[in-house]
């Protein structure tokens, strides 16, 4: 008998409707009377057995052993059935199976049945085949070669499970789909979440993927035309506002695709208020229901988007939830298009300019917005009290508030003349760094940095900087950046002294790989920079596309962060290309690519930190150290 969507058979679910409604009448003990079942027919038998008049008769029929030996006979082969045999039966099933009461010639109870049940949950069933499959000899070779880990193969089972239970795919197609990067399988088994929790949420995302694509496409052809010819008596209401203020970020290019169904799908899987079951894609992707799209589309500037694609999509919501309280706008109206069409003192957001000081903000005080975001009290009021104290006049608690202290912030900055620049020694792209990095007030980061000490970076703020076009599952976004900024290496000076350049050997970016090879970049030395992407790829493995892009990312001057904002605390200024030394590392196990940044030869100062890449492109790095050497 073939199994069905949830993966019992009729013969074990009439079981389990039995065991449900003894549990719900109270009745701990009550046994099935299969023995008086005339036909001989598997299925049938039981499910009189199940739904017979035996609820009332327990007392009876307690010792009765003939029928209880039936009705547990029964029972075994429907578990065998399941499993293609006796000998299949996972152990944890077979040990929930022949416990206290079962196989006695005493009663089969509910509580027996529904722990057999939960043990067949959590072995996986179909699942447990499916990994003993991936690990079978040659097979799992197979698999590891492609690029994947070992600590992935449940996944990949579990994955394999869901598609065969939601499609009735044969289980070695199932296996290789799966296990092929880019297919819609394989793109549903990264996003995870609750396309990872059951069948049904899996079969729902194979078919959200394909509206999805539709969805884009009828997107892209509404609202070009309002983009081509903005003042045109055009139809608002079948675009969405996003699209309108932010179409050339997103619909312009088909290989940007990719990325919006990455942060719309990630929130999906995420966020359990989704009803995944929907069928108006509008309502499931679209600007008003979807927090990831509202939050894409106001245009806030590719470096805020980078730095949200490497926040855990489950914490995205508190930062999506803060950015809403400071916009006016979060409706789909004409208004609102034209506002944002016709210049900056219709702006109907935080700018652009200031979003990613104000992002840093709410990060480095992530808990304190967490906690209010779990108890309800996070509003614009709250935020502006507790997060941002140096803004003395908060106005009404909105944007304006906001931008206009950052607005200022900058006018003092930019002052040149030390008499009306208390900041001139550390000069204004010091402190900018180091406050868009560690989200700290312009009073302490000039604290810090006068005491020659580094803020904390917040952990969420170490991370490249991935624009959409990066996770269209080609690695042509970290290869196009490397090759940007390898050829490029700068030097380091001591702050404040124009004239004192401090060279450290070669002045050049090293790459040390697992297998000891080494490669060094900068202006004369360029030919290398593809050698180095390939081999990336190769240490990730061509499955892992998101984390070689950002291992990629991370060797260029987007994994240069904890070094811009920490290394002025000991008196030292560098830029974004300053010179460093990569050496990569990779966990056998996980799969994890961890980079060590180090300060090359030669310098009066070390700096060293690390940053881990995990298989799925999620970047976290620890804090960067850093110390003057003592002169000889």
């Amino acid at each position: 008998m073939a199994l069905d969507i949830n993966g019992y058979n009729e013969t074990f679910n009439a079981f389990i409707d039995f065991a449900a409604q003894s549990i719900k009448a109270g009745k701990s003990k009550a046994i099935a009377r299969a023995g008086d079942a005339k036909t001989q027919n598997l299925a049938d038998r039981a499910i009189t057995a199940a739904k017979g008049d035996w609820i009332g008769n327990v007392g009876r029929l307690s010792g009765n052993r003939d029928a209880n030996n039936t009705a547990r006979t029964l029972f075994r082969e429907a578990i065998a059935e399941m499993f293609g045999g006796e000998s299949r039966i996972p152990p944890k099933v077979k040990e929930a199976m022949v416990m206290a009461d079962y196989g006695k010639g005493k009663p089969l109870t509910a509580r027996r049945i529904m722990a057999i049940k939960n043990a067949i949950d959590t072995s996986g069933t179909t699942e447990d085949r499916m990994l003993n499959a991936f690990k079978a000899p040659g097979a799992e070779q197979k698999v590891l070669e492609k690029g994947f880990t070992k600590a992935e193969l449940p996944k990949l089972a579990r994955a394999t499970n869901f598609l065969v239970k939601a499609t009735g795919m044969d289980e070695m197609k199932a296996m290789e789909e799966v296990a092929t990067p880019g297919s819609k399988a394989n793109r549903l088994m990264q996003y995870g979440g609750r396309f990872l929790d059951n069948a049904q949420d899996f079969a729902n995302g194979l078919r959200l993927i394909d509206s999805f694509k539709e969805w884009f496409a009828e997107l892209k052809r509404t609202v070009l035309p309002i983009y081509e010819k903005p003042n045109a008596d055009c139809d608002f209401s079948t675009a969405d506002t996003p699209t309108k203020r932010n179409i050339d970020n997103l619909l312009l290019q088909d290989d940007k695709m990719m990325g919006l169904e990455k942060f719309i799908f990630e929130e999906l899987a995420s966020n359990s208020a989704h009803d995944l079951s929907g069928k108006d894609p509008e309502k499931l992707f679209g600007f008003e229901n979807n927090a990831a799209m509202r939050f894409i589309g106001r245009g806030y500037g590719k470096s805020v988007l980078s730095t949200i694609a490497n926040i855990p999509p489950a914490k995205r919501a508190v930062i999506y939830a803060a950015f809403d309280l400071f916009t006016h706008n979060a409706t789909n109206t004409q208004e609102a298009y034209e506002q944002n069409l016709y210049g900056a003192e219709h702006r109907t957001t935080i700018a652009a300019d200031n979003s990613p000081t104000f992002l840093a903000r709410l990060i480095r005080h992530f808990d304190k917005l967490e906690a209010m975001h779990d108890n309800g009290t996070l509003t614009a009021q709250n935020i502006l009290d507790k997060l941002f104290p140096d803004i003395e006049d908060k106005g009404d608690y909105d944007y304006k508030a906001v931008n206009e202290y950052f607005t200022e912030l900058s006018i003092t900055l930019s002052h040149e003349e030390e008499e009306v620049n208390p900041y001139a020694d550390l000069t204004p792209d010091i402190i900018n760094n180091t406050m868009n990095n560690c989200g700290t007030t312009v009073q302490e980061t000039v604290k810090a940095l006068r005491s020659g000490k580094t803020p904390p970076i917040p952990k969420m703020l170490c991370t490249a900087s991935v624009a959409l076009e990066d996770f269209d599952g080609k690695t042509k976004g970290g290869r196009k950046l490397v090759a940007s900024d390898a050829d490029r290496p700068a030097n380091y000076s001591i702050r404040g002294g124009a004239k004192d350049i401090l060279k450290g050997d070669n002045i050049c970016f090293g790459f040390t790989f697992p297998d000891g090879d080494r490669h060094i970049t900068n202006s004369n030395h360029t030919d290398n920079i593809p050698v180095i992407c390939e081999k990336v790829e190769k240490l990730c493995g061509k499955v892992h596309v998101a984390q070689a892009n950002s291992v990629m990312l991370m060797l260029c001057q987007s994994g240069l962060t904890p070094l811009r904002a920490g290394i002025p605390s000991i008196g030292v200024s560098c830029n974004e290309h300053s010179a460093v030394d990569y050496s990569l590392s990779k966990d056998g196990k996980t799969g994890a690519v961890t980079i060590k940044y180090s300060s090359p030869a030669g310098l009066p100062f070390h700096f060293s930190w690390t940053a881990t890449v995990d298989v799925d492109g999620n970047v976290s790095s620890t804090p960067m150290v850093a110390k003057k050497l003592k002169a000889r």
